[in-house]
Formats: structure tokens, C-alpha cells, sequence
């Protein structure tokens, strides 16, 4: 099973199945999931607050630009693809995101 923290805004919208895909750079640790795999999400700020989702599906790309073009911005919990790209360029710059590519992570 793979852990992800996420900020509590995030979290919850992954909680309620609002937020279906996440977001993350394909670092060494994002390549080891795969279709079927378990992740369980923990709340940054409350660790004890834990949900359990499996993987649907993964999209990959050299960057969150090219990867908004795979998928459906609705299932992110951004509303633009504009407001995607900026928020994830602070957690992410562009330079680590070319040096690992990027993944979108589908949950059921």
C-alpha cells in the first residue's frame, strides 16, 4: 500500500470522492504504483484523519500542461487549468517536473 499526505482541503475533497485524480511529480516513489494498487491519503495537519482509495488509472506526461490535455480538470479539484498549473508550479517547479515527468493518478 502507498501513503500520500495531503493538505486538508485536498484531503477532504478526496474523502467525499469530489477529487478523483491526484496530482503528483513521477519521482522514484510514484513509479512503484500501479492500476489496482491501495494508497491510503493522510491530512497533513491531522495525520489521524486517513481515507483508503484504489487506482483507476495513471496518466503521464513531461509537464502538468501537457498532461491537463489527458485529462478532465473537473476530477482534480481545480476549476482552470490555468489555476492547476500555478498551484502545482509552487509545489513542483518546472525544472523537477521536466527532470521527473508528471503523473495523474485516477481513484475509484
Amino acid at each position: 500500500m502507498h501513503k500520500m499526505r495531503l493538505q486538508e482541503k485536498y484531503f477532504n475533497l478526496i474523502n467525499s470522492g469530489t477529487k478523483t485524480i491526484e496530482l503528483r511529480l513521477r519521482d522514484e516513489k510514484r513509479r512503484l504504483i500501479h492500476i489496482g494498487d491501495e494508497i491510503e491519503f493522510s491530512q497533513i495537519n491531522n495525520p489521524t484523519q486517513k481515507c483508503l482509495k484504489k487506482v483507476k488509472a495513471l496518466y503521464g506526461a513531461q509537464d502538468f500542461e501537457r498532461l491537463c490535455e489527458q485529462i478532465d480538470i473537473a476530477k482534480t479539484g481545480f476549476e482552470t487549468v490555468a489555476e492547476l498549473i500555478l498551484v502545482l508550479a509552487e509545489f513542483y517547479p518546472v525544472a523537477k517536473q521536466i527532470q521527473y515527468g508528471v503523473l495523474a493518478i485516477e481513484l475509484e
